[in-house]
């Protein structure tokens, strides 16, 4: 298998690779460096980049796969994923894999919110397997939680925009279906919230009814009052709407993950804000946002100068600060003690070092001698 030398023998190593796709786990993440060398727009450079995606390539190639023989008695797992790139999706029987599949996004389809590309990968892998799965119970794994909620109502309460995708995965599989969480990510969430007082709170008043009014309300669950119609409870876990409430001992670890790329306060609430929730979350985004040192290093806006404090002197009118200012057409001359915050203020008929000189020395006479003048070194 010689290392490609031009886009023809690209698209020719893609292909043979491809056809051992289904023995090949996260094939299209080690072709994406290789795929992007086919654009029609792309210029042909081959560097380490490429070089070392044939060499992975290879490896997995030659590698012996450890996949297991489909057995048609027993139920079937199906894990299936998304990434801003591509689809992935893993057909397991008791555990061990059967085939692999995986795909590139299209542009369109990488435009997608989070939620449609992970439906999109569960309809991909449906479809791709559809010779084993077909009339066989399948457990449909996904680290999406919002996707059991939407499995689990009826298809007319679905959102429209899912509508379409939930009926061709029914008609692909035409299967009893379950969407599960994977096990380490859904016991997470349920051991926080058995810990957290305010969200067993929520549940019992979720499962009781809500009051008419905020004054029947415990204090812990007050903050989740205007959205109580989104809420519901889910295997131990509360949900708003497709969201999952993350409970207040999880979202300093979630700013983190939510976080990870460094891509600015809109992109990182709109990924929020299509899988998880809790009170107060945006102003948290934000002013987590605004105190990353990665972000603060590489702002395009000039950065805040940072305030330096003045020491307090020891009695009045050993300091003081002066400026001129104007207000409605005049000018003024302003002088602030550091000690009292005590100011005078004078009208100038003209800004000169001279006339700010002779109005000082009145206050000086008065107050006594400073020793420190601060100013801006204004005339």
């Amino acid at each position: 298998m010689p290392t490609p030398s031009d886009v023809v023998s690209v698209r020719r190593f893609i292909g043979f690779t491809n056809y051992l796709s289904k023995f090949l786990p996260r094939l299209r993440d080690a072709l994406e460096p290789l795929r992007k060398l086919t654009s029609p727009d792309a210029e042909w450079l081959w560097t380490d980049i490429p070089d070392s995606a044939v060499r992975q390539v290879k490896l997995l190639v030659t590698k012996v796969p450890v996949l297991k023989f489909f057995d048609s008695t027993g139920s079937l797992t199906l894990q299936c994923d998304a990434s801003d790139k591509g689809l992935g999706a893993i057909l397991l029987k008791k555990g061990q894999p059967t085939a692999y599949a995986s795909r590139a996004l299209t542009y369109a389809e990488s435009q997608y919110v989070q939620i449609e590309k992970q439906l999109l990968a569960v309809v991909y892998g449906s479809e791709r397997f559809h010779t084993y799965t077909y009339g066989r119970e399948v457990f449909v794994e996904s680290d999406h939680k919002p996707l059991e909620v939407i499995f689990k109502k009826p298809l007319h309460r679905a959102p429209k925009k899912l509508q379409r995708m939930l009926m061709r995965e029914i008609e692909s599989i035409n299967m009893t279906q379950h969407i599960r969480l994977k096990p380490s990510t859904l016991q997470e969430i349920k051991d926080h919230t058995q810990k957290e007082d305010s969200l067993l709170e929520l549940i019992k008043v979720i499962k009781a009814g809500w009051p008419e009014t905020k004054g029947e309300l415990c204090h812990l669950v007050l903050p989740f009052f205007d959205v109580r119609d989104e809420l519901s409870v889910c295997d131990g876990i509360v949900i708003r709407g497709e969201r999952v409430v993350v409970p207040k001992s999880l979202p300093r670890d979630m700013l983190y993950r939510l976080h990870y790329a460094h891509s600015g306060v809109v992109s990182t609430l709109l990924l929020a804000r299509e899988s998880v929730y809790w009170p107060g979350m945006s102003g948290e985004i934000k002013q987590f946002i605004e105190m990353c040192d990665v972000c603060r290093a590489f702002d395009r806006k000039q950065p805040k100068e940072t305030l330096i404090p003045h020491e307090v002197p020891d009695r009045p009118w050993a300091k003081v600060g002066v400026d001129l200012f104007t207000y409605r057409g005049r000018n003024y001359l302003i002088c602030v003690d550091y000690y009292s915050s005590f100011w005078e203020i004078d009208c100038l008929d003209k800004t000169t070092s001279g006339a700010v000189v002779q109005k000082l020395k009145s206050h000086f006479a008065r107050h006594g001698i400073q020793e420190t003048c601060v100013s801006d070194n204004g005339p």
